[in-house]
């Protein structure tokens, strides 16, 4: 689930702004900023089954040096491939919880 920053430094799942539990779920990162996700199952959050996802924006992103850098949309597509391997890693810490808790 996608909560708030408030709601998630607490571990509180009781209001997300975005549910689901299918296993087959797309999750659009519309704007730049940041993004809260948590599992929704008890006790799963407080064993850190929890992540935070950055977006930058082209007009935000700079290099080491100050400079401006330019995004590609090969940038983009990277960061989705990202984005899947961490809700794929969040995902097998759920399974794994059932099994080693």
């Amino acid at each position: 689930m996608e909560v708030s920053v408030e709601d998630y430094k607490k571990c509180n799942s009781s209001h997300p702004n975005f549910f689901s539990n299918t296993g087959n779920t797309v999750y659009h990162l519309n704007h730049s900023g940041y993004f809260y996700f948590m599992s929704g199952v008890s006790g799963h959050c407080e064993r850190g089954q929890r992540m935070i996802i950055k977006v930058i924006s082209s007009d935000q992103e700079t290099n080491s040096g100050g400079e401006k850098s330019s995004a590609s949309p090969s940038a983009a597509v990277l960061s989705s491939g990202v984005f899947k391997a961490l809700l794929s890693q969040l995902a097998m810490s759920y399974v794994a919880s059932y099994v080693f808790y």
